[in-house]
């Protein structure tokens, strides 16, 4: 999500890279932001940590393309400039803010580690829409949430909007109607708490927890940051912001993007994969088959068309 700190992570760990002796490759989304980017985020954390300053040396270049740190070196390219993606042999990528880059010319990125013995790679963003960018990266990886553990019965609670803050209501079609907060006491005038599905009981959101993988054979690490997770976000306010975002597909994509870290797909609005498998399950379905858009087909075939509208009301 956003104000996670992801990319305060990806600035400490580019710089212990480069301190190693590694060479990082750095990408941004636009060449016209690298200069903004490298000035505030990166130069202004070197100078004001003491221990950051001791990897500087009289090879430290000062500019915003290319810079020495350590026994390393790092090269920060815009992903709209294939042409910088050329003559620079990296141990390490890191991507910034992946759903905004060019996908095309990232794979010319890869390129660069080609040659290294590590082949680090870092994909850091915000989620836009499914099996894209970032959320295809988190889709391939062991996909780890955080877990809390509840006080109570001593489980590990997921820290996700719907498994621990709001119960979802469904309507006759399966269709998301309305959400409740999980923690009634609450009753909007205090701030709500995680509840634990198993025992019932509230637990403390910045208790100790553990990342647990959803896919732990795979060997690539995944993981997804939320707003829940923030000491600098109050759950009231989400909530409240969740809320006027119901009836509005585009305010809620935000929230999902930028609040929960998720792509977002409107049940009612677009054609879900999960309709078409709905549409597609095999019953004990008897057909009439008659004369139909000018084609007559027999009964004894057991022919027959299958049309899907997308909405709320699905005509099968």
């Amino acid at each position: 999500s956003v104000q996670s700190l992801k990319t305060e992570f990806g600035i400490i760990d580019h710089l212990a890279c480069a301190s190693l002796g590694l060479a990082v490759f750095f990408v941004l989304p636009k060449y016209e932001s690298r200069g903004t980017f490298v000035q505030n985020r990166v130069d202004k954390c070197i100078q004001m940590v003491n221990e950051y300053k001791k990897f500087l040396s009289s090879g430290f270049f000062d500019n915003v393309a290319m810079k020495s740190f350590g026994k390393g070196v790092i090269k920060y390219v815009g992903s709209n400039v294939v042409g910088d993606f050329r003559e620079f042999p990296g141990d390490v990528m890191f991507v910034e803010e992946m759903d905004d880059c060019d996908q095309l010319n990232l794979k010319f990125a890869e390129d660069r580690l080609r040659a290294s013995n590590y082949q680090f790679k870092r994909f850091i963003g915000n989620p836009t829409v499914e099996d894209f960018g970032i959320n295809s990266a988190y889709k391939k990886s062991d996909q780890r949430h955080w877990h809390i553990i509840c006080q109570s019965c001593k489980e590990p609670v997921m820290l996700d909007w719907f498994n621990c803050v709001v119960n979802t209501i469904l309507d006759s079609d399966g269709i998301p109607k309305d959400y409740e907060l999980l923690d009634s006491d609450s009753k909007e005038v205090r701030e709500p708490r995680p509840i634990c599905r198993k025992c019932g009981n509230p637990c403390d959101r910045f208790s100790d927890g553990v990342w647990i993988a959803q896919n732990p054979d795979v060997l690539v690490e995944g993981y997804l940051l939320n707003m829940l997770q923030s000491k600098q976000n109050a759950l009231i306010d989400m909530w409240f912001r969740f809320k006027d975002a119901m009836g509005d597909p585009s305010i809620m994509e935000k929230f999902y993007n930028s609040e929960l870290g998720l792509p977002y797909t409107a049940p009612n609005v677009k054609l879900t994969v999960a309709t078409l498998k709905a549409c597609s399950e095999v019953l004990p379905y008897s057909f009439d088959i008659t004369s139909f858009g000018g084609c007559v087909k027999t009964v004894g075939k057991k022919t027959c068309s299958m049309g899907v509208d997308v909405g709320k009301f699905f005509d099968v």
